[in-house]
């Protein structure tokens, strides 16, 4: 197989040197043999597949013999075509590759897990069996090379499991390729089944991944997070259905929908119901999608409740949007006996429970909690304090206190009780309905967390993260306009106490905890009081060091010397460190602050002078302003500043507020010089060793002098600011302008030379004094336009050398392209003469 891949490539190499060209381009199923020559053809065969044309049936040609077209079976594929020619010609036959483009006509959709694809069309067989296949799902790509070939038309092989589109490439032959797209099955719903807390989807083709999976229930999107869990055949969601309905579904796998949706009912769930006397009364029946009204809350469904073929008159749900509980009036015993079917029927969805009723029972209609830990039954027949229990959750509680009229029923719950089912029980017989509670948290006391937040402790009774049946229920304890996050239960499960993450805040609050769908009273809760550890002065700020100083700068006020401060005067809160600023008056004084209303211990603030920045005066010198705080004087003060080595004289305050020193200071250049301020013989602080500089050079305008010429140079003067003769240099773009010489610190004048090259445009000027670099006035860029320039003469010299530019790279050319087809002619004459002669070597048809 390696040596007839070799001599494919040598045909193809060499098919420029044969008498025909091919091409299948006019359709798919014509192949064109195009002659180079005048020569007829008497026949030809295709090698592999032995398929033989002949005049005049099996290919006709073109009057003058220039092109021959034959009609491809379906079966076909690429192989090497033999032309044999007029027997009186000098080269009898002659064979070449014929490679034809695969055609893809139809792609099969494969199953999202175990898939394959088979690809349907024409040439999809390869001569010498290469053959592979490259794909991407979901941005990963996959290579294929083990692919089944069914067919010329037809070749199959195995995916990856996933979902969505499928992109990809076959390669066949000499890097032929041809592109395909296809997508995995559409999901399919074969059953759909329910209960209280989950909706099970059975199916097919559902994909491997969660996130790509979209579901509608009635048009609406199923939330991500409903989604609990999915495979290829099932997707399991959270049952968030409320009502008896008829249901459509519909489901999208990373854009693949179903083809039509599927239609559910959910059911009326029967779990448990009460008794009443035989006089009859109210029917209060456990379950699930005992709705009263619809979806919409607002519309009335159609209700039928029929116990023992008895109809129970006005069904209705006692407590708003709580579908869980259905009550009704039922008459006086039929005297059909106990167990009594029971059948609900709402908007013609009927019940399949076997539930039953029997009169003579116990009944619980509500329950109300209080603050102090105890249950109060609201109901009918509830016994007495020696005959009735209550049981919680499987746990019997005694002695409970029944009043005159056996209608109230009130016992104390121990602290450890969580939600779940409680019915009453009389004289260790009669049980009453089972009702869902909900108990109400109780609060006693919250600890304090550290602004940044941290771990709190709530104590109480009731503080259950989790309802009898394992099922964890949501709490919540809302702080300013954050929360209290990852709750922690009492390990112990002695429901007394709390853990959770307060969020970062301050101050002081009422806040209330929810468990479940109940709230406490609400409770004081307070963060830990701010502490400061430390004071600074960083010139006309005060800086605070400390711990609990909260989340933001707006909550925060400074006492300073026993006078609050204004909001605005704190500047920023970062690290645990408040930076304020003080008065510009004040003195060293005892600093504090109260941040959301608590207040911080008091520490000393020492204020000293100090020095912030200097102005850039320009180079031919000026004002210095030295810009600080607390430069205390009076009118005998004393202030000398010293730049580097020079002096900068009459020194004096500027303004009221002793925050600037002006001073006038000589011509000079350059930056980095260090300035010393001092008043009356003190040296003044410098916090952050600010160093002067002058003003940097700004480049206003630059222009050629008269008589420049591009190719000779010339002058060019540049005016602005801040310039020195001190290291002074100018470039106009890439290109030194020598010689500066600098007028009254405004104006330079420099010598540029002769450009390298025509530069008709412009280019940006840059002045350099004394290591500082210019600067363009409000951003504007300065630039250098060259004066235009003829350039007649560069268009003769371009032509002269084109003169022999132009042989001396055809000559050597052509020789190239002779040499490579005398050598060609050749191989292919010995390639011909051993193959005529039998040799071993010749690669047979």
């Amino acid at each position: 197989m390696k040596k007839e891949l070799i001599f494919l490539l040598f045909l193809y190499l060499v098919d420029q040197s044969l008498s025909f060209t091919y091409s299948n381009d006019k359709s798919f199923d014509i192949l064109t043999f195009k002659s180079l020559k005048n020569i007829a053809v008497n026949k030809i065969t295709a090698m592999s597949s032995q398929t033989v044309y002949n005049k005049p049936n099996g290919f006709k040609c073109s009057a003058a013999n220039q092109s021959c077209e034959i009609t491809l079976p379906k079966n076909a594929y690429s192989e090497i075509y033999q032309i044999v020619y007029d027997n009186s010609t000098a080269n009898p036959n002659e064979s070449k590759l014929v490679l034809l483009n695969p055609v893809i006509n139809a792609v099969s959709k494969p199953s999202t897990i175990n898939g394959s694809i088979t690809l349907t069309g024409y040439y999809l067989k390869p001569t010498d069996g290469t053959i592979s296949a490259s794909y991407e799902v979901n941005g990963q790509t996959t290579q294929e090379n083990s692919i089944q070939v069914i067919s010329p038309n037809q070749i199959t092989f195995s995916v990856i499991e996933g979902s969505g589109d499928i992109y990809g490439e076959i390669f066949l032959e000499l890097n032929f390729d041809k592109e395909f797209h296809s997508t995995y099955q559409n999901p399919t719903v074969k059953t759909v089944t329910t209960n209280e807390n989950q909706l099970i989807i059975d199916g097919m083709d559902f994909g491997n991944k969660k996130e790509y999976i979209q579901v509608k229930l009635d048009g609406v999107n199923v939330d991500a997070e409903d989604i609990l869990s999915s495979t290829h055949t099932e997707i399991v969601l959270k049952n968030n259905q409320k009502v008896s309905k008829k249901i459509s579904l519909d489901i999208n796998v990373n854009t693949i929908s179903m083809l039509a949706a599927y239609q559910f009912s959910n059911i009326p769930i029967l779990d448990s119901v009460n008794s009443v006397s035989s006089k009859g009364g109210v029917v209060s029946i456990q379950g699930g999608y005992l709705n009263c009204l619809k979806e919409d809350g607002t519309t009335a469904s159609s209700v039928q409740v029929l116990i023992g073929g008895l109809e129970c008159l006005n069904p209705k749900n006692p407590i708003a949007q709580n579908y869980s509980l259905l009550v009704c009036d039922i008459g006086p015993d039929p005297n059909k006996g106990d167990n009594l079917p029971i059948i609900v029927t709402i908007d013609s969805i009927s019940s399949t429970s076997k539930l039953t009723f029997s009169y003579g029972l116990p009944i619980i209609r509500s329950y109300k909690d209080n603050s102090d830990g105890k249950l109060i039954i609201l109901g009918e027949s509830l016994g007495s304090t020696a005959t009735s229990v209550v049981v919680l959750n499987n746990v019997t509680l005694s002695n409970p206190v029944v009043s005159d009229t056996f209608d109230q029923l009130t016992i104390d719950l121990p602290a450890n009780s969580q939600n779940g089912k409680l019915y009453v029980l009389v004289n260790n017989k009669k049980k009453s309905n089972i009702l869902d509670i909900e108990l109400v948290p109780i609060v006693k006391s919250i600890s304090k967390p550290p602004t940044e937040g941290g771990l709190i402790t709530i104590q109480g009774s009731f503080l259950r993260l989790h309802d009898f049946n394992g099922n964890l229920l949501n709490a919540s304890l809302p702080i300013s306009n954050s929360t209290c996050a990852e709750f922690i239960e009492d390990s112990q499960a002695t429901g007394t106490w709390l853990q959770c993450k307060a969020p970062a805040g301050s101050g002081i609050s009422k806040v209330v905890l929810q468990i479940g769908s109940k709230s406490s009273v609400p409770s004081n809760f307070s963060y830990i009081s701010p502490s400061i550890l430390y004071s600074n002065q960083s010139i006309s700020n005060g800086l605070l060091t400390g711990t609990n100083f909260g989340l933001s700068s707006n909550l925060i006020q400074v006492v300073f010397n026993g006078v609050l401060l204004p909001n605005s005067s704190v500047i920023k809160l970062e690290n645990n460190q408040i930076t304020f600023n003080i008065p510009p008056l004040e003195k060293s004084g005892n600093v504090s602050v109260l941040v959301d209303g608590l207040p911080s211990n008091e520490i000393q603030l020492n204020i000293v002078p100090q020095i912030g920045l200097f102005s850039a005066p320009p180079t031919k010198g000026g004002d210095l302003t030295i810009f600080g705080a607390f430069f205390y004087s009076d009118n005998g003060s004393d202030f000398q500043v010293q730049v580097g080595s020079v002096k900068c004289a009459n020194a004096r305050p500027d303004g009221e507020l002793l925050r600037s020193i002006i001073c006038t200071i000589p011509e000079g250049s350059g930056g980095g010089h260090p300035v010393t301020l001092t008043i009356n013989s003190v040296v003044v602080e410098n916090p952050n060793n600010v160093l002067f500089s002058y003003l940097l050079p700004t480049v206003l305008e630059a222009y050629a002098s008269p008589g420049f010429d591009i190719k000779k140079g010339g002058q060019v003067t540049i005016k602005g600011h801040s310039f020195h003769p001190k290291g002074c240099s100018v470039f106009i773009g890439v290109q030194e302008c020598t010689s500066p010489v600098v007028i009254d610190y405004e104006e330079i004048r420099c010598n540029l030379p002769p450009s390298s090259m025509v530069v008709n445009g412009k280019q940006n000027v840059t002045v350099t004094a004394d290591g500082l670099v210019s600067q363009n006035l409000e951003s504007n860029l300065v630039q250098f336009e060259y004066p235009s320039s003829p350039n007649n003469d560069d268009g003769e010299a371009r032509r002269k050398r084109l003169r022999w530019l132009v042989p001396a790279i055809v000559v050597p050319c052509f020789v190239g392209i002779v040499t490579i087809a005398v050598v060609t002619v050749i191989l292919v004459k010995k390639h011909h003469n051993a193959k005529m002669s039998g040799h071993p070597k010749a690669f047979k048809g």
